[in-house]
């Protein structure tokens, strides 16, 4: 019983749901900002690679974190989901705010 109560808990160096969702979502916005550049993919890659380190570094988190983050939860399909849920909630809701901006100014 005190194995299986164990194997739920996450290792150190893994970043909550909560953690992972908020970079998640600051990379996606990163990411659309450099596509939205005009730029074949090679060149946005390129132009992009500082922008998610300056996210990582901002949240102290390295790639070796990320890495081993997206691994453990990769393997742990539904709790991906559920971030990944939460993700899409949040850029949707900026959407939201931003379309309702444009039209009442």
């Amino acid at each position: 019983m005190l194995t299986g109560c164990q194997k739920d808990k996450r290792p150190a160096g893994v970043l909550s749901p909560q953690e992972l969702s908020k970079i998640m979502v600051d990379i996606y916005l990163a990411e659309s900002r450099a596509g939205g550049q005009g730029m074949v993919k090679d060149s946005v890659m390129k132009y992009f690679t500082p922008f998610e380190k300056k996210i990582l570094a901002n949240a102290g988190v390295s790639d070796s974190t990320m890495r081993i983050t997206y691994q453990y939860y990769i393997d742990r399909a539904d709790e991906f989901e559920k971030i990944y849920d939460s993700v899409i909630d949040t850029l949707s809701l900026r959407e939201q705010k931003a379309r309702t901006r444009v039209l009442t100014n």
